[in-house]
């Protein structure tokens, strides 16, 4: 499996003032793995699984929210 890193800088914006407070509250769940499609999704979370990975896959398919 071929995986491909990129980094979004602005997918959510917030005062500066809020960014503490945004991070403290989210934790891990500020950090998501945006994908194309649901397959892609899912072949991430079959890997993780399948290699007993201690990792939170949080996931945003793009083809459910455009």
């Amino acid at each position: 499996m071929v995986v491909q890193k990129a980094v979004v800088l602005s997918m959510a914006f917030c005062p500066t003032v809020l960014s503490v407070l945004v991070e403290i509250e989210m934790k891990e769940e500020l950090f998501y793995r945006i994908a194309d499609n649901d397959g892609i999704v899912t072949a991430v979370m079959e890997e993780v699984n399948c290699q007993r990975l201690p990792d939170k896959v949080n996931s945003f398919p793009l083809n459910r929210i455009l």
